[in-house]
């Protein structure tokens, strides 16, 4: 992830470095200082988050700030779609390949944001994307989401190379608001720092009774945002809690199905 200092942030907004070092310290500027100095360094995606906001041009960021997406699918209904929920207008940029081949070619040239794989092209071919991708050192910070088919088999594979899966037919809607407000990760020096939601199936929650709503909702909340479906067994003397929870579950819109 390209990282910034006060002095190039100040070329850039066209203000003293002063100015960003104010920015920074009040907090509405994003980023981290470097261990052992002063000197303070700002991410690519929260200077451009920070201009957005406060309606200065991008300059030459403006093509930095652009998401972009290579859709490999070869299935025209899904395309066009995508197209229609990630526009220029919006500020994506989409290309498309239709097998691996292709694929490997786009990423090298198009240097894309996100990668979304339809596993419908074939399952074996589909990983193989995925598993080659994430072994490219170029590509270790690029998002891959898998479309799963919805077709009733059981689709069980490694998932560690993919950040999201999504079961077809899905929302793109949701999709491109995803990719319009990625999660920026502070890379510290020495470091190399990764997000990925990696769905592991069912897992068993069984919270004690002297904690029985704090372990209950933090275990059940992250494995439910990570793709995965939960079974539940509270403690016999706090039953109660448990039924309240899913109850608040239930009216917040998560499907009962995931949570039993």
């Amino acid at each position: 992830m390209k990282v910034f200092t006060t002095g190039q942030v100040a070329k850039i907004c066209k203000v003293a470095p002063r100015t960003v070092s104010k920015w920074f310290d009040s907090g509405r500027l994003k980023g981290y200082r470097i261990p052992g100095s002063q000197d303070r360094r700002i991410p690519r995606e929260y200077l451009i988050r920070f201009l957005k906001e406060h309606g200065m041009p991008l300059g030459d960021l403006e093509d930095e700030a652009m998401a972009k997406v290579l859709v490999v699918a070869q299935d025209q209904v899904l395309i066009e779609n995508l197209k229609r929920e990630l526009p220029i207008d919006r500020s994506f940029k989409l290309a498309v390949a239709a097998s691996g081949f292709d694929a490997g070619i786009q990423a090298e040239s198009f240097h894309p944001d996100c990668i979304i794989v339809d596993f419908s092209i074939g399952r074996t071919e589909a990983l193989q994307i995925c598993q080659n991708l994430r072994r490219n050192s170029e590509f270790a910070d690029v998002i891959l989401i898998a479309l799963l088919p919805d077709d009733g088999s059981s689709i069980s594979f490694d998932r560690s190379s993919i950040n999201e899966t999504f079961k077809k037919p899905f929302d793109a809607a949701l999709l491109a608001e995803r990719l319009a407000h990625p999660e920026a990760l502070v890379q510290m020096p020495g470091e190399r720092n990764t997000l990925r939601y990696l769905p592991l199936g069912a897992g068993v929650i069984i919270p004690p009774w002297n904690f029985p709503l704090a372990i209950l909702a933090g275990m059940t909340v992250a494995a439910l945002v990570s793709g995965n479906t939960v079974v539940v067994k509270p403690s016999s003397d706090t039953p109660g809690i448990a039924m309240l929870f899913a109850e608040v579950l239930e009216e917040a819109g998560f499907p009962l199905e995931a949570f039993t």
